[in-house]
């Protein structure tokens, strides 16, 4: 079983070999995570243009070469070339860095799983490379399940932090947290946007 692990990529260099949907997608995810994105591929999506105008990646255009990932952290290869995917991961894997193939997943160092984010709630799904398709299906499912609102009850929590942390013994700690969960009138203040409100009603729960 892979093991999961959340990575912070501020500052760090991420190299995502290849212009097309896989690669699209790949630099998508990565915007907004605070890294140093570069793409190599001769040719590009829209997409990516986009991105690269706004800032949020450069442009190498030409084919990949060893030295484009002297320096990366990350590195993902996603052309549609098993050859090229190849050469990328050995090159990578030679520079140190982690590789994610986009057409044999558990060839690579990491895999890419489907996300829902509900604020700084990151819930995560993987197949282990099996089927990404099924993944992807399990992600859409969960997106439903837990919707915008869920942002404000991490928020909640956050502020109920230290009193939780206070209390002894980590079943005491559940019990709390079901019983606000639970509760009518705080789940209807998180629906309406109620944060202050929906904090008080939590505290008396106590």
């Amino acid at each position: 079983m892979p093991y999961p692990v959340i990575l912070n990529l501020t500052g760090r260099l991420v190299v995502v070999v290849g212009g097309g949907s896989v690669a699209t997608r790949r630099v998508e995810s990565l915007h907004g995570q605070g890294a140093t994105v570069r793409v190599v591929a001769p040719s590009v999506t829209a997409q990516i243009e986009d991105l690269a105008r706004s800032r949020a990646c450069e442009i190498i255009r030409r084919e990949f070469a060893e030295s484009d990932v002297a320096g990366a952290f990350l590195v993902h290869a996603a052309t549609n070339s098993q050859t090229v995917n190849e050469a990328v991961a050995r090159a990578a894997e030679a520079a140190g860095a982690l590789v994610c193939r986009a057409d044999a997943p558990t060839e690579g160092s990491f895999i890419t799983p489907s996300t829902v984010a509900r604020g700084k709630l990151l819930l995560s799904i993987s197949t282990g490379g099996e089927s990404p398709t099924f993944a992807s299906v399990l992600r859409d499912r969960v997106e439903k399940q837990y919707g915008p609102e869920y942002d404000l009850w991490i928020q909640l929590f956050g502020r109920l932090r230290n009193t939780i942390q206070g209390m002894e013994g980590i079943a005491r700690r559940k019990a709390w947290v079901n019983r606000i969960m639970e509760t009518h009138e705080i789940r209807s203040l998180i629906a309406a946007g109620k944060l202050n409100e929906a904090e008080e009603a939590a505290r008396l729960c106590v």
